[in-house]
């Protein structure tokens, strides 16, 4: 994780931090063009993990539900963690489904364990 001086830094050129306590904050962000993100961020009991959903502004103030993209998730990943750092996102058993909102992807990283990787070669040649 970057350190909590780097990340407020970071957020803070995108947007504001809204709520922030001992093990995590909220932000809504903004990146280019008229979409916002609700970045909730904690780290405990072993984990860092952070939930981005991204929004879009509808008629008479709706807000409208869209998944964030993989760019999302990579520029969520900068602005949290260092570049070599190692983090994941899950796709849990179907029995430890947990879903409290169709619009939001989450990434996750152990604090207290090294986490395997597979080798690149496998998702194709550099």
């Amino acid at each position: 994780m970057r350190t909590r001086t780097e990340i407020h830094l970071r957020i803070n050129a995108h947007g504001a931090i809204e709520k922030c306590d001992d093990d995590g904050f909220q932000a809504t962000l903004r990146r280019d063009g008229p979409d916002y993100y609700f970045l909730q961020f904690s780290w405990g009991l072993g984990w860092e993990h952070a939930s981005l959903s991204r929004w879009k502004a509808g008629p008479r103030n709706l807000r409208l539900p869209l998944v964030p993209t993989w760019e999302d998730m990579c520029w969520l990943k900068e602005i949290l963690w260092e570049d070599e750092e190692l983090v994941v996102q899950y796709h849990p058993r179907k029995s430890e489904y947990v879903n409290h909102m169709d619009n939001v992807l989450h990434l996750w990283r152990p604090t207290d364990q090294e986490m395997p990787s597979p080798p690149p070669i496998f998702v194709g040649p550099k």
